[in-house]
């Protein structure tokens, strides 16, 4: 038995828990939305991933 994929749309939280959105209750989900039907939603620069980050 290998690692499996999650199915379904996914949260993370800031315990860094990855689960399914519906399962998200009243914790806040660290994800964005960058990518939508092929469009570009929000560019980021590297030095911004970096300030992200840190």
């Amino acid at each position: 038995m290998g690692k499996r994929s999650k199915r379904g749309r996914l949260a993370l939280t800031k315990d860094f828990e990855t689960l399914r959105v519906e399962e998200l209750g009243d914790r806040e989900n660290l994800l964005g939305v960058v990518f939508r039907d092929g469009e570009l939603l929000k560019d980021y620069w590297f030095d911004e991933l970096i300030k992200l980050t840190s």
